[in-house]
């Protein structure tokens, strides 16, 4: 995989799923304008978009986990200044499921977030 355009499989993937269970919004891995030379327009996903779709589902995000293995996608700090919580729990990703350990990590963040926000959804 080259480290520098887009994950493999990437451009055809939608955008975001569904709310499941009213408290996750599955996503594919957003990635900023520095990718924008290599994804058609209609195919980007900027961490910039998030925001309209939050408002079109009428929800309110205020935790991201990030699983991806890397942090070179996009700039956290464009979620923060969104008021979402971020959180980074590295993966190793595709053809590879996920250790024991990052399970239990990412079923306890989810508890005590949904136990703290139970009005608010949490992005994947």
């Amino acid at each position: 995989m080259s480290h520098t355009g887009p994950p493999p499989r990437w451009r055809n993937c939608p955008r975001r799923g569904q709310p499941v269970a009213g408290k996750f919004l599955p996503m594919k891995t957003m990635l900023g304008p520095r990718y924008d030379d290599q994804v058609p327009e209609e195919n980007r996903f900027h961490p910039g978009m998030l925001s309209n779709f939050l408002k079109s589902l009428k929800v309110k995000m205020g935790l991201l986990v990030d699983l991806t293995n890397t942090t070179r996608f996009y700039d956290r700090n464009d979620i923060e200044k969104e008021g979402i919580k971020y959180m980074k729990l590295p993966c190793r990703g595709h053809g590879e499921s996920p250790s024991t350990e990052t399970t239990t990590s990412f079923i306890n963040i989810c508890e005590r977030f949904i136990e703290k926000n139970p009005t608010e959804i949490i992005g994947k």
